[in-house]
């Protein structure tokens, strides 16, 4: 079965689906959450989890605007707006299905929840 996860911030939805990942495993055991969300760079949205998730068999993020990643070192969430490179310690949860264009209005409290609705997920 596909794992999906949603962001919600006021009006705006985001909906990832997640990869078969050791951290993205950690990931859905810690839903639901709210958190805080910050401009990082140019080109991402970050937010912190409450706690590390594991990265064992979990692929680096090699870059692409659709990329959901972990960044081990602080152990924030990363949702891209724009395209990006390899970093150390950069890894993949999973890819984007809907709502680009929310991405970079994100602000504020944000809340992140598994999404059961796959069937109405245009892939």
């Amino acid at each position: 079965m596909n794992e999906y996860i949603q962001i919600k911030n006021q009006d705006k939805i985001v909906i990832y689906k997640l990869n078969h990942s050791q951290a993205a495993r950690d990931l859905i055991a810690l839903l639901p959450l709210n958190q805080e969300v910050e401009n990082y760079a140019h080109n991402e949205k970050i937010t912190y989890l409450p706690k590390k998730i594991k990265t064992q068999k979990t692929p680096l993020a090699s870059g692409g605007i659709t990329t959901l990643a972990y960044f081990e070192p602080w152990h924030n969430l990363v949702f891209y707006y724009d395209d990006f490179g390899p970093y150390p310690g950069l890894y993949e949860l999973g890819q984007l299905v809907k709502g680009q264009e929310n991405i970079k209005k994100l602000s504020g409290m944000i809340e992140i929840s598994e999404y059961h609705e796959e069937t109405s997920i245009e892939i």
